[in-house]
C-alpha cells in the first residue's frame, strides 16, 4: 500500500474510521512458508506493525513493480504500510507455497478509494520474509481492448 496522494486525494481526506477485522481461522504459528505468509496478512489488518516487522528480515526487499517504487528493508516496508490512510479491510489471503517462494494473492477493500487486489510473491527463509515483489491493482482498472470483445467476458 501507499501513502500521499491517491486519485487527487490527499491523506487528510480520508476517514479515521477503522474497520472490524474480518473473522479468519486462526493463523498456525508461523513454522513454514505459507503459515509466514499468511501471518503477515492477518498482523497487516490487526495493524500489529511491531508484528509484521517480526515475520520481515531487517534487509528485506519488497519491490512494487505498478508504482516502480522498491522499499529497500524491513522498517520502510512497516513504515509505509502503517502510514497509509485507515479505513482498508484485507480479507483472507490466498496462499500457495513450493519450498521458500510463496505466492499470495488477497482483496483490500478501502472505504474511500475502492478495491484492490494484490498478487505477492515472497521469498521466506529461515522462518523471516527476505523479499518480495507486489503487484497492487485496482479490478477493471485495465480497460478490456475492443478487438478481443467477443472472446471474453466481464468479470
Amino acid at each position: 500500500m501507499t501513502s500521499g496522494k491517491l486519485n487527487g486525494m490527499t491523506d487528510n481526506a480520508f476517514s479515521a474510521t477503522v474497520p472490524s477485522p474480518p473473522t479468519w481461522p486462526a493463523a498456525p504459528a508461523p513454522d513454514t512458508p505459507s503459515a509466514v505468509v499468511t501471518a503477515l496478512w492477518a498482523r497487516m489488518q490487526a495493524r500489529d506493525w511491531s508484528g509484521v516487522a517480526a515475520l520481515l528480515a531487517p534487509d528485506a526487499v519488497v519491490d512494487w513493480p505498478v508504482s516502480a517504487e522498491r522499499l529497500p528493508d524491513r522498517d520502510a516496508y512497516v513504515a509505509v504500510n502503517a502510514a497509509y490512510p485507515e479505513g482498508w479491510t484485507v480479507h483472507e489471503p490466498h496462499v500457495i507455497a513450493q519450498g521458500s517462494t510463496v505466492v499470495s494473492e488477497v482483496r483490500v477493500d478501502h472505504e474511500e478509494v475502492g478495491t484492490h487486489v494484490a498478487v505477492s510473491f515472497w521469498t521466506v527463509e529461515n522462518g523471516l520474509i527476505t523479499s518480495g515483489r507486489e503487484y497492487w491493482t485496482m479490478p477493471g482498472s485495465d480497460p478490456s481492448p475492443p478487438w478481443r470483445a467477443h472472446h471474453v467476458r466481464p468479470l
